[in-house]
């Protein structure tokens, strides 16, 4: 009797233990994503989602555990306080309430070509820093995808880092020119008549990191602009 009730006893304890754990996750830990060239504007967003499961606020820490990430691809770091255009050795979420759902993103420009890219991070509530979870992110760019969509060729754009109103773009028979923040949002936007070199007004732009896309005869440029007024 005393063992079937011990026994019971683990039973209970064990599906305590188990629904005590704060970070649950949408779809896995390990998803893999592929670029192409329907991506909108541009980019690869991928998100790994995952909720607050427990019956209190819980905030998240996250530290990286592995990069391998080509050096021509610019990237964009989101947590649910801010979005970096790098990848973040450590950080902290915005505290989450019971039940909501948030993700850690990465929006990736594959300039150059095919390639791939390995990324994990480690995350933990806080409170609970032996409960780890490490999200990784596989992300290829696979042909398929054709090579001039995105790429750096044939563009420049200075000064940059910028810390006055004109910006000057040159290129091949420059089409547009759009301006995104580190979210994806776009921010800034004017149409040209395929010319050759051109002068973008971007006052209403705050201090901070872009990412700016020019489009042109031969394809798209993307570079990082920083604005420092």
């Amino acid at each position: 009797m005393n063992k079937i009730s011990a026994f019971v006893a683990f039973l209970l304890f064990a599906g305590v233990s188990h629904a005590q754990k704060s970070i649950g996750l949408v779809h896995g830990t390990d998803e893999t994503f592929y670029v192409d060239e329907n991506m909108p504007d541009g980019f690869k967003s991928c998100k790994i989602k995952f909720f607050n499961q427990s019956e209190s606020d819980i905030t998240i820490e996250y530290s990286q555990v592995e990069l391998d990430f080509p050096e021509s691809w610019l990237i964009s770091f989101c947590d649910n306080r801010d979005c970096l255009p790098n990848f973040p050795s450590t950080g902290v979420y915005a505290p989450i309430k019971p039940g909501d759902t948030t993700d850690m993103k990465l929006d990736v420009f594959p300039i150059g070509g095919t390639d791939s890219a390995m990324i994990k991070y480690a995350i933990w509530d806080q409170s609970k820093p032996n409960e780890i979870d490490t999200l990784i992110y596989r992300v290829y760019a696979r042909w398929g995808l054709k090579v001039n969509s995105i790429n750096e060729f044939n563009t420049r754009v200075y000064p940059n880092p910028i810390s006055q109103d004109i910006l000057n773009v040159s290129g091949t028979q420059i089409e547009e020119i759009l301006v995104y923040n580190p979210a994806g949002k776009l921010m800034f936007k004017q149409d040209f008549n395929k010319d050759n070199a051109v002068k973008a007004k971007i006052n209403q732009l705050e201090s901070g990191n872009y990412i700016i896309r020019v489009r042109h005869a031969e394809g798209v440029g993307v570079h990082h602009l920083q604005i420092a007024r």
